[in-house]
């Protein structure tokens, strides 16, 4: 068994994945990011493996749920009511990484949606345009404001990141 109580990286099925903790007796990991159809980033996913510790072993997902889903009655960045919930990021996470993580995940989900409805023109309910869409402004977002996001994630995942120094850095 992999120290759980340590930041871990491992891959499968060809990404990164990061070590969150133990959610329901499982590891769960989140997953890299990855740029599909053409047009947004899949980003935010939390899967368990087949071989737990292991995913770079493992032959399938056994369970896969978004991020952002797993706070959805109580808030990742609501610390006082999200405390309860965020144990399962304990204790190889600081409460400041934390703190730092879900401000990160809520730009991060905030500006892929912006994306999305900026690029179609709307919500894309149905087939009416709320206004033009503005390709430009949607590959700024996608291109330019997204990526440093998910760097920063992973920074904070990653065994060597120290939160005291990236602030510092970053100002």
């Amino acid at each position: 068994m992999v120290d759980d109580t340590m930041k871990q990286i491992s891959h499968a099925f060809e990404r990164d994945c990061f070590y969150l903790g133990v959610l329901d007796g499982n590891p769960v990991w989140l997953e890299g990011e990855m740029w599909a159809c053409d047009w947004y980033w899949a980003c935010g996913y939390v899967e368990s493996y087949t071989n737990k510790w292991s995913p770079n072993k493992a032959r399938d997902v056994d369970c896969h749920q978004h991020i952002d889903g797993l706070f959805r009655d109580c808030p990742f960045w609501d610390m006082e009511k999200g405390e309860e919930k965020l144990q399962f990021l304990t204790p190889h996470l600081t409460q400041g990484e934390r703190y730092k993580l879900g401000d990160l995940f809520k730009s991060m989900y905030a500006l892929k949606e912006a994306a999305g409805v900026i690029g179609r023109g709307g919500s894309h309910i149905t087939t009416v345009e709320s206004f033009g869409p503005d390709k430009d402004m949607a590959a700024k977002i996608n291109q330019d404001l997204l990526p440093p996001i998910f760097a920063a994630i992973k920074d904070i995942l990653s065994p060597d990141f120290d939160l005291t120094e990236s602030l510092i850095k970053r100002g």
